[in-house]
């Protein structure tokens, strides 16, 4: 009589999560040794339902269980795509775990040796905490090598060494693989794990990163982001060929097949034939990567598990100061060169500059004139808003302050230190040894932390802080829901409020309106759009003349110019952009900004924001513009 291989874990057990039966198809598996896989429940106690399946998805992907609707081929990678906050590196540690562990082949025998997880730099601290967090350093004690000094060539050598077993885990950063990649190129690496993958985006994949990764010898890679589309279809390709190569077809191919067909569908005033191509391609692409995408939504899983959130968005007036500033740059020859309304000039602008040069403008009078440096806080509306929300914050509570500029957040650590408010700082520059630290210390006895809007970006953990304010909107909104994520997520235990400051009638709120424009691509395949307003199709890095001039505006005469966009708009007004929340709101925060009387009006955001569409005029040529990034050394 055979006998019958027993699970390192009990299948039949209460809440047993059980990857595989002995049922399961694998590929050349013996029936006499097959054993099924069951989730060591010290850690699946643990998992949340969406979690669960989550393991499910990766745990089948790269055992190869999972196969191309149009090849029937199998691929062995994945792209994990919760949102911020959903506990992606739970699942991953749970996942690393078990193969560690247990193999669908034979009992006793583990189905990987070696595990490779690239991280961004100010998160490698953190995955190793995570993983002592989660299984104790009794169980696993990963390998952690950061920098690319000779101890980091050293270390990656000892790793790839095929006699070492104390380290099954090593967890690094980007740039440090891509700096000593050349010692794990000879390692044979059972599973690479990469985080923030939408940094693979480059859909040529020949950025040194890419290249380093693509030398380990590697063919199971589980990829992680809540935001794989950002700006086009192609950085879609290029995150899924990295994790399931040839699964897309080349570039090339995809582009002119999908690709094409699927943005111009999305175009303004598009033909109904042109829809209707576009939408069968857009389904085409669902059904090609749907058995290797995992996607979940944070409002949705969050909502019933954490505390509320309360979203605002705060418009101020520009001080006079700021707004005599304003229209003198809107005068400018160089803008008005432009904007095509005089001849080109010697001192020209580019759109792009003339964005930055104008938020900076928005944030402080101090950015924009040396005459004004000597007094930046009186002479800037979202500084004097800060200190107001500064004086109210309630003893108890933590609040973490984002810009895409450092430039900006220098002046908010002028104002901190003129109230005399201890404050910590984390942005780009900040050396990764130091993130870690400086994370814990805000987390358990800071009090205002100010962020870089990229360094937010990128998985920090910041639950010790239940209020966020937004001081300036990026262009690319994944970045601003990125940065709020850091609060509103697994482990918080207060009800959160995210502020977003924009000054009325200014070039920040066309970005708000039009930040929707970056979220139509990622909808069109059922990922979450990454903005808060709609803007009727089109593509962000292509304007027509008519809507520059609209961009580079100032409208005096508005509490609101989005509120009054929306409500000329057909149909019924949305409430939260008719009501004025300043006039109810009984937040603490906003109650003592309003005081001052700088709020011209406040939004209180629905937890899941309606599509509101609003329309620019468009009778002009077309300007081909690419997105600014945040700068000041970034």
């Amino acid at each position: 009589m055979r006998t019958v291989e027993e699970p390192l874990h009990s299948d039949v057990a209460e809440n047993a999560l059980v990857l595989s039966t002995r049922e399961t198809n694998f590929y050349r598996r013996d029936v006499r040794t097959a054993c099924p896989v069951v989730c060591d429940p010290f850690i699946a106690k643990f998992l949340r339902p969406h979690q669960r399946d989550g393991l499910k998805f990766m745990f089948e992907c790269v055992m190869g269980l999972r196969a191309s609707a149009h090849t029937n081929k199998a691929h062995t990678g994945c792209l994990l795509a919760h949102e911020m906050g959903l506990g992606k590196t739970l699942q991953v540690i749970a996942l690393v775990w078990t193969l560690l562990k247990q193999s669908p082949f034979k009992r006793g025998c583990p189905t990987c040796r070696r595990v490779v997880i690239c991280v961004p730099a100010s998160l490698v601290g953190n995955w190793a905490a995570e993983f002592k967090k989660w299984l104790g350093p009794e169980r696993i004690d990963p390998k952690v090598v950061e920098g690319g000094d000779k101890d980091a060539q050293k270390s990656f050598e000892e790793f790839a060494l095929s006699s070492q077993r104390r380290y099954n885990v090593l967890i690094t950063s980007y740039e440090t693989l891509t700096a000593k990649s050349e010692a794990l190129a000879r390692a044979n690496i059972d599973l690479l794990v990469c985080d923030e993958a939408h940094r693979l985006k480059n859909a040529s994949q020949t950025t040194k990163g890419a290249m380093a990764l693509s030398s380990l010898k590697c063919h199971r890679r589980v990829l992680l982001t809540g935001t794989p589309v950002q700006n086009d279809l192609d950085e879609l390709w290029g995150v899924m060929d990295f994790a399931c190569p040839g699964l897309m077809g080349d570039l090339s191919s995809f582009k002119t097949i999908y690709a094409t067909p699927i943005e111009k569908a999305g175009e303004r005033g598009a033909k109904e034939d042109v829809v209707r191509i576009g939408n069968a391609r857009r389904d085409e692409v669902s059904k090609l990567i749907g058995p290797f995408i995992h996607s979940r939504k944070a409002d949705e899983i969050n909502a019933s598990l954490l505390p509320p959130k309360t979203e605002y968005v705060v418009f101020i007036r520009l001080t006079e100061t700021q707004r005599a500033l304003y229209v003198e740059q809107l005068k400018a020859k160089s803008m008005q060169a432009m904007l095509g309304r005089i001849g080109k000039t010697d001192d020209a602008i580019s759109p792009l500059s003339a964005i930055q040069t104008l938020q900076k403008l928005c944030n402080a009078a101090a950015l924009a004139s040396e005459a004004h440096r000597d007094d930046p806080i009186e002479t800037s509306s979202k500084l004097c808003v800060l200190r107001s929300m500064f004086r109210a914050l309630p003893s108890d509570e933590r609040i973490v302050i984002v810009s895409g500029f450092t430039t900006t957040l220098d002046l908010i650590a002028l104002l901190c230190e003129g109230e005399k408010l201890k404050y910590d700082r984390l942005q780009g520059s900040t050396p990764p040894k130091d993130r870690t630290a400086i994370v814990r210390k805000f987390n358990t006895t800071g009090r205002i932390l100010l962020l870089s809007t990229k360094a937010g970006g990128v998985g920090l953990n910041l639950v010790g802080a239940n209020r966020l304010v937004l001081v300036d909107s990026s262009w690319n909104p994944a970045h601003d829901l990125q940065a709020q994520a850091r609060i509103w997520r697994e482990g918080q235990t207060k009800k959160c409020t995210i502020y977003r400051l924009l000054s009325t009638g200014t070039i920040e709120e066309r970005m708000f309106q039009r930040q929707e424009l970056k979220g139509s691509l990622a909808r069109t395949l059922g990922f979450k759009s990454t903005s808060t307003a709609s803007n009727g199709g089109g593509s962000s890095s292509t304007f027509t003349q008519a809507e520059l001039r609209d961009l580079f505006s100032l409208v005096k005469d508005t509490k609101c110019d989005t509120a009054d966009r929306i409500a000329a708009q057909p149909g019924d007004t949305p409430k939260h952009w008719c009501d004025d929340a300043s006039l109810t709101t009984t937040d603490v925060l906003l109650l003592n900004v309003a005081r001052d009387e700088l709020i011209t009006f406040v939004a209180e955001l629905p937890s899941a924001e309606s599509d509101t569409t609003i329309v620019c005029e468009d009778d002009g040529d077309e300007f081909s513009n690419d997105c600014p990034s945040e700068s000041d050394g970034e």
